[in-house]
């Protein structure tokens, strides 16, 4: 079931920047792991991208996990939001 959290879609910032991870407001899309995280879609690719970042700084040791991840692709596909929501997983951690 969807929910309607939003009446306009003005009221969420279409694009992800990364610099209000360290600057933004602490209400900003960046910053709130719970309002990012809750809007997120985890598709395939994304899927993907989490089970290699998994691999590689899991708990154990795999060789066949990629050393470097780089985001690359044409304006829109996503790659900011994606590195949010991997810089937001790695944040909350529990230690």
């Amino acid at each position: 079931m969807l929910d309607k959290r939003y009446r306009k879609a003005s009221q969420i910032d279409g694009i992800v920047d990364l610099e209000k991870i360290r600057s933004g407001s602490k209400s900003s899309l960046e910053r709130d792991p719970s309002l990012s995280l809750g809007l997120t879609y985890l598709t395939e690719d994304l899927r993907g991208m989490l089970r290699n970042l998994s691999a590689r700084f899991g708990t154990a040791t795999e060789a066949s996990a990629p050393g470097l991840i780089l985001a690359e692709g044409v304006k829109g596909q996503g790659k900011s939001h994606a590195l949010l929501v991997a810089y937001h997983l790695f944040a909350s951690q529990s230690s």
